[in-house]
């Protein structure tokens, strides 16, 4: 990363071969001014996870993802910051496999960049 810091999440690969999710504040410093970002696990897998939920997300920190598990994305997105629905655009994110001999990870994403919509299903959104 550079002096920004113009991302939300950053992704290693550990001893194990697991995948470690840092949010943005969990790699800079505390001095320096980023967003926030949330995570938070859910049971649900990714195609069944269609909404997000707007409480309960682990801010600032980082997680273990295991392969096939989902996570819902809470990022505080400064475009949104007078929206009235809300000040966060959400997502969810799964890992497909990992290569830990190259340090190779795949995953899928979706994200609804509408302003304070909770909504993670393909198409137009509708909340």
């Amino acid at each position: 990363p550079d002096a920004n810091f113009s991302f939300d999440l950053a992704f290693d690969i550990n001893g194990a071969g697991e995948v470690v999710v840092y949010t943005v504040r969990a790699v800079a410093s505390q001095v320096v001014a980023t967003h926030r970002v949330g995570l938070q696990e859910t049971n649900q897998s990714f195609d069944a996870a269609t909404v997000a939920p707007t409480s309960g997300f682990k801010f600032d920190s980082t997680m273990v993802l295991p392969v096939g598990k989902t996570v819902f994305i809470e990022v505080s997105d400064p475009v949104c910051a007078t929206s009235f629905l809300g000040p966060v655009t959400r997502a969810k994110m799964v890992i497909d496999s990992v290569r830990p001999a190259t340090r190779a990870m795949f995953l899928h994403v979706l994200s609804n960049s509408n302003c304070g919509f909770r909504s993670l299903v393909t198409g137009e959104p509708k909340d």
